[in-house]
């Protein structure tokens, strides 16, 4: 039995495993921070460092309802989403008679979401990290994604560029 199998058998009998524990992070002076309180802490204070704004006395914004529902929560099962899935009719998912119409009001819609968040990150003075804002198209067709150009995508004065896969996570999406 290797050396990692037996630790592994240890943290299984006390009932600790890899994916419940946070792994030790170094601190700004170099320390490392090893305790859960520790590791809370320092993450607390990153967290909420790039959460803080200028004018914490501001009131936050008042967004304007869009429709008359309101939605209070959201149960999302494997089986609800399969069966969902299954029911559908594959051909009513694209138009066959043109995709890069459909294509094209996927993109304004898009970009009109965008600018909206995009005012809104301005108006509550909170900056968005573009390099790590990824865009790819999904579809059954492929002339949709090839409807699709290059550079249509704007997060506010930026184009966003299309993808082959995103990342997210560490996992590749294509």
């Amino acid at each position: 039995m290797g050396n990692n199998t037996w630790w592994i058998l240890v943290k299984e009998k006390q009932g600790s495993s890899s994916q419940d524990s946070v792994p030790p992070l170094t601190k700004h002076d170099g320390t490392t921070a090893i305790t859960s309180r520790e590791k809370a802490e320092m993450l607390a204070g990153l967290f909420s460092a790039k959460m803080t704004v200028t004018d914490p006395t501001r009131p936050p914004p008042q967004l304007v309802q869009e429709c008359d529902q309101i939605l209070t929560s959201v149960e999302v099962t494997h089986q609800h989403v399969e069966r969902l899935l299954r029911a559908e009719d594959i051909r009513k998912a694209t138009r066959a008679d043109d995709p890069r119409q459909d294509s094209w009001r996927v993109v304004v819609d898009v970009n009109q979401q965008l600018g909206v968040i995009c005012e809104w990150g301005e108006r509550w003075q909170v900056s968005f990290t573009l390099e790590k804002t990824q865009t790819m198209v999904v579809s059954q067709s492929p002339a949709a994604s090839l409807a699709v150009e290059d550079g249509v995508i704007m997060f506010g004065p930026i184009s966003v560029p299309l993808q082959d896969y995103v990342q997210i996570l560490g996992v590749d999406l294509d």
